[in-house]
């Protein structure tokens, strides 16, 4: 189901159930800062939040995509926002999904995936890269949980294998050196390997997986 709210007091009690959120729920929150473009996290106890800048010019698509995602993903979704914003980023979104196979104008044709060079060294043995609850289950991991609880990340978020941009992974790799969430840029830190991807030629590969299995399973049942 989704929610929207005028208004929004962050802490523990859910305002639509008036009782303590479950997994189940998720937060999208359109806000005035100019001090970042998107932050996320969960805050004094509230539900996993996104938060994203109207000062940023992606905000429209970004709030329509994590509508769709979590919407597929049989989340329960707050959308802090006005009526008006939110009709005005439907608009913009007219044909488009969150997973539509292409690149848009707007992201960058390269993301980024940071890591350890102990864990470099497992992805050549793969061949592959892994999302965090998969290396779990074959015991390639020993912590109990990824440093992303820290920031109250909803467990099916480790189904997930996470790119970034600029130096975000290697933010991500000293926060995992640290044991908790480090956001200092200048901080040093045993450094690994940084993996750059094509993300054209992902979407459009990923599409073409997609298509190959459906035509497949078409001509099982057909």
């Amino acid at each position: 189901m989704i929610y929207r709210l005028d208004e929004f007091e962050e802490n523990s009690i859910n305002p639509i159930t008036n009782e303590p959120y479950d997994e189940s729920w998720i937060i999208c929150q359109l806000t005035d800062s100019k001090e970042y473009n998107q932050m996320v996290g969960s805050f004094n106890g509230c539900a996993y939040s996104v938060k994203y800048s109207r000062y940023s010019d992606c905000w429209k698509m970004s709030v329509c995509d994590f509508i769709g995602f979590n919407t597929k993903n049989g989340k329960n979704i707050i959308l802090v926002m006005s009526e008006e914003d939110l009709a005005s980023a439907k608009k913009i979104y007219i044909g488009h999904s969150f997973d539509e196979p292409i690149l848009r104008d707007s992201e960058q044709i390269y993301s980024v995936h940071s890591t350890s060079l102990e864990n470099w060294e497992r992805i050549q043995k793969d061949g592959c890269l892994k999302c965090w609850n998969l290396l779990k289950s074959e015991g390639a991991m020993t912590e109990d949980k990824p440093i992303g609880s820290i920031l109250g990340d909803p467990k099916d978020f480790s189904n997930y294998i996470m790119f970034g941009k600029n130096i975000a992974g290697e933010l991500v790799v000293n926060s995992k050196q640290c044991g908790k969430i480090n956001m200092d840029k200048n901080a040093e830190y045993l450094t690994g390997v940084r993996i750059y991807l094509d993300m054209k030629k992902l979407s459009l590969t990923v599409w073409q997986c997609v298509t190959a299995l459906i035509s497949k399973l078409r001509a099982l049942f057909l």
